[in-house]
């Protein structure tokens, strides 16, 4: 479909003087656009592909089109639609290397009246807050307990762990405290062979784990 819709852009820019010359700029620009999609679909109506259709932007009508197919596939009789997967892009979104500052482009995006609503959305539905909080402490606890290692003398590697070997030189009157403050802001993820902490920049692989 990216060809057909590469191979329409030149033709279209080639036949600029037609008689309809203000629909055909139109059409021109809009495939331009369109070209930049991540995906593209044939404009159709009740799932029939139009005479004369258009390769473009896959549409919200496209989407649940495309999705029911993707459940007949699978064998389910579910009627699976592009709405019900807003609270899990919500989720991952936040997941994200934006974080939780990226509640402000949710909010944004999913047209929420308020705050509490996108911070709904991303939430899990299905967790017991009180044991989510245990479950935070411990993962606290954890963290500190990891970081506190690198610390001492093993071999670290990475960028990070080079860094980390240059700190070691630094006194430090209250480690506990510096790694209670420091703990809450470390993005950390096991990798199967050691750790990652690669937030924005500066790494390849940043969210890959």
């Amino acid at each position: 479909m990216r060809k057909e819709l590469e191979q329409e852009i030149r033709l279209l820019a080639k036949n600029q003087n037609c008689s309809n010359s203000t629909e055909h700029i139109l059409r021109l620009e809009k495939a331009r656009k369109d070209s930049k999609k991540l995906f593209l679909g044939r404009n159709s109506q009740g799932g029939k592909i139009k005479e004369g259709y258009h390769v473009e932007a896959l549409s919200g009508q496209g989407s649940n089109v495309a999705f029911g197919r993707l459940a007949k596939a699978a064998g389910s009789d579910w009627p699976l639609k592009t709405h019900q997967c807003r609270r899990t892009y919500a989720r991952c979104f936040v997941e994200s290397r934006m974080g939780r500052t990226s509640l402000i482009f949710l909010k944004w995006q999913f047209k929420h009246s308020s705050m509490s609503m996108t911070q709904l959305y991303a939430s899990n539905p299905q967790q017991d807050l009180a044991l989510f909080d245990e479950i935070l402490q411990q993962m606290t606890e954890y963290k500190i307990d990891l970081i506190e290692s690198w610390l001492d003398e093993q071999p670290l590697a990475g960028g990070a762990g080079e860094k980390i070997v240059k700190m070691r030189a630094i006194p430090i009157k209250d480690r506990t405290a510096l790694l209670a403050q420091t703990v809450p802001h470390a993005n950390i993820r096991a990798t199967g062979h050691g750790w990652c902490i690669a937030t924005e920049r500066g790494c390849g692989g940043a969210g890959l784990y």
